[in-house]
């Protein structure tokens, strides 16, 4: 039999050969073709070129080539089936024997697409909520209302009736603009910048409702109107706050020392003499990087640049107090 590299050295030569194709790919369309038919074509093209379309010769084939097996003819005719695109209509024995030019690569397994039941238990599995279509047409999330955790899918129709729960869209952050239409809309009265006065709206010949047409920092909410504004101090801001000034009167059986007057600070609400060095500058590290964090954003709206500067005056009074303990 042949070796793999001499049959692919004769397939070579008969696939430059047009007289082969014209006279083996006719086969396709044959009305009495059989593969034994093909097979012998492939003999007499191993020997000599026997068609009706050109004059018999000899084929530059090896000396080997006319030592052919039966076996050595149906692996060339399995590579010029395949090469030609002729169906199969028929087997035979040497079909069994694997193919040497051929490379048999399976099909891959295509998986059978899920059900309507498997993508939303698939889906359940990735974190999503199932929801079930009511009497009422409103849509229920699974294991509320009564309905079942999870559902069994059967008990109130078809696919229809369930969904993925949708996701709801994220709001848009608001522009400074529709910021201060939304404190406008909550009651808070909006003033305009003008000669360094701050104006109500609609008030001083402004218009009743402006149009913020200029510059940011000529519109701001006019403080203690916006029901949203804290009317305490709920920031982290570093600050020193002063108690009142307490005598402390001290009564001694003989002698009487002189009267003194101490004076407490409180950083949030601590008593800064009970706390560590470290306890001090860790709050301030803290409080700086606040602050840096606070004005890498882009948008500076005036209540925005307030805050800033109000945790830059707590850091500058602690610094003062600590400053002047040392003198």
């Amino acid at each position: 039999m042949f070796t793999l590299d001499q049959l692919e050295e004769i397939t070579l030569i008969l696939e430059n050969e047009s007289g082969f194709y014209r006279q083996y790919a006719a086969k396709r369309t044959h009305y009495n073709d059989t593969y034994g038919k093909r097979r012998a074509i492939i003999g007499d093209w191993l020997v000599t070129v026997r068609t009706p379309w050109a004059s018999p010769k000899t084929l530059s084939l090896p000396s080997w080539a006319g030592r052919h097996t039966v076996e050595d003819r149906d692996q060339l005719r399995r590579y010029f089936d395949d090469r030609y695109e002729i169906p199969q209509t028929e087997t035979n024995k040497y079909a069994s024997i694997p193919s040497l030019l051929i490379e048999d690569s399976p099909e891959p397994t295509k998986e059978p697409p899920m059900t309507w039941k498997e993508e939303l238990i698939a889906a359940r599995a990735a974190g999503e909520t199932l929801q079930i279509l009511g009497r009422d047409g409103g849509w229920y999330d699974e294991g509320t209302t009564g309905f079942a955790n999870p559902f069994l899918f059967d008990s109130c129709g078809g696919k229809e009736r369930y969904r993925i729960k949708p996701k709801e869209p994220k709001a848009a952050p608001l522009t400074w603009q529709g910021a201060l239409k939304a404190a406008r809309e909550r009651g808070a009265t909006i003033q305009f910048l003008r000669n360094g006065e701050w104006d109500d709206e609609g008030t001083a010949g402004l218009r009743k409702t402006l149009g913020f047409s200029q510059a940011p920092s000529q519109y701001r909410v006019k403080p203690g109107t916006d029901p949203l504004e804290p009317t305490t101090d709920i920031s982290t801001a570093v600050y020193a706050q002063t108690a009142p000034l307490t005598p402390t009167l001290t009564q001694e059986p003989t002698m009487s020392k002189p009267i003194t007057i101490a004076t407490t600070t409180f950083v949030n609400g601590t008593d800064i003499s009970k706390m560590a060095d470290s306890e001090v500058f860790d709050l301030i590290a803290s409080e700086e990087a606040v602050i840096a964090g606070l004005k890498k954003i882009k948008a500076q709206p005036k209540k925005l640049v307030a805050e800033i500067a109000k945790r830059e005056a707590g850091i500058a009074a602690l610094v003062a107090y600590l400053d002047s303990k040392e003198s």
